[in-house]
């Protein structure tokens, strides 16, 4: 943002974005490697440690010579800590649904674990916290103004929304594929890697498509504005969810493949221009925080889309299951097609959701800037 003036810089927010969403891809077919020659998921997170460290040092020779000039001013201590807790509250309270999955599959607990509730309301009292100490500060971590702008909104919600549907796409095809596998063969000792593989290669067509048309999204938001790349981005998504929402239990790859294009390209195409309504909106003092602003909505936005897979998704597919003939379920041949079937429906029930969140994205986009950029003043 400070390199290039507003029109070139959604192109180059196209870049990152592009380089970013390569880097998913490449996580997904790595890992899928190294769990069909190792078999081991501990070594994906020790390989984190090396590529932590070559980034950092990375991080530190390409900024060693930039100059930096210190904002005036103190910082907002209270709005940080106050922000965070309002955050954890909300990661740890949205993300009990994975202990529901885990260890109550077949229904055995009514509903989520108790403190679930209690935390996602302290998120909410402590997000109320935060917005009442920003308007009162003097130097506050997120200047609140930025809200009094449309584009910023429209923006707001477009990238919580993005998230939503990302963290659908990324968490429905692997439980999706593995359940699938397992059930059909259930003997098979190397049929866990198999599936990692398979998930893998799957999902590259998602995060590929998202690295290839992010960088043509930028471009067009710098020739024609933030809102024609995000409409039509938006729309393409919205048509991809749609396939997968069609899934069934012998759905074959190649017809995944053209929903997950779908949908990845859509989403390609709207990531640079909603960062960079926000950045613009901000102005040059404020661009940092709503740097991260931008990724903290993206990830609440995907907090949310996998509380609604396991919270949602697991007593749904229960729901389904306890409903079926019982005589059935004793055949072992029927009840694990059933139990397939189980699953690509409420997989497919699930991306419903994304597209209502897609279509909720479209209406939402039409308020970003047009061909004309304003940036906003010092």
């Amino acid at each position: 943002s400070d390199l290039f003036p507003p029109e070139r810089r959604p192109a180059a927010l196209g870049v990152i974005a592009a380089v970013d969403t390569a880097g998913w891809m490449v996580g997904h077919v790595y890992g899928g490697a190294l769990m069909r020659v190792f078999d081991d998921w501990r070594l994906l997170f020790w390989l984190n440690v090396p590529f932590g460290l070559i980034a950092l040092a990375l991080t530190w020779l390409a900024l060693r010579r930039v100059v930096v000039s210190r904002a005036v001013g103190s910082f907002d201590w209270r709005g940080a800590v106050l922000i965070s807790l309002s955050l954890t509250a909300f990661n740890i309270g949205m993300g009990a649904g994975a202990e529901l999955g885990q260890t109550d599959f077949y229904g055995d607990r009514p509903g989520p674990p108790p403190y679930a509730l209690p935390l996602t309301l302290a998120s909410f009292v402590g997000l109320a916290a935060f917005i009442w100490v920003e308007r009162r500060v003097r130097d506050p971590l997120l200047d609140l103004a930025l809200f009094r702008q449309r584009a910023a909104v429209a923006a707001s919600i477009v990238n919580v929304l993005i998230g939503f549907v990302l963290a659908l796409a990324i968490a429905n095809v692997p439980l999706f594929i593995n359940t699938r596998l397992g059930l059909l063969y259930p003997t098979d000792p190397d049929i866990l890697r198999r599936a990692a593989w398979e998930t893998g290669l799957v999902l590259s067509a998602l995060t590929l498509a998202l690295a290839l048309l992010a960088w043509p999204g930028g471009r067009l938001a710098g020739r024609f504005g933030e809102r024609l790349p995000a409409l039509i981005g938006l729309a393409l998504a919205t048509i991809g969810y749609l396939a997968m929402s069609s899934w069934q239990s012998d759905t074959d790859y190649w017809t995944m493949v053209v929903g997950l294009t779908l949908a990845g390209c859509g989403i390609g195409m709207a990531l640079a221009p909603t960062a960079s309504a926000i950045i613009t909106a901000a102005g040059p003092d404020r661009r940092g925080a709503a740097s991260a602003l931008v990724i903290i909505l993206r990830l609440i936005g995907m907090t949310a889309g996998v509380s609604t897979l396991t919270l949602w998704g697991v007593q749904r597919q229960d729901a389904l299951r306890r409903a079926a003939d019982p005589t059935m379920l004793m055949d072992f041949d029927r009840a694990r097609m059933f139990l397939i079937d189980v699953a690509a429906q409420v997989v497919g029930e699930t991306f419903l959701f994304a597209v209502a969140a897609c279509a909720l994205a479209l209406a939402a986009a039409i308020w970003l800037p047009g061909r004309t950029f304003r940036e906003a003043p010092e």
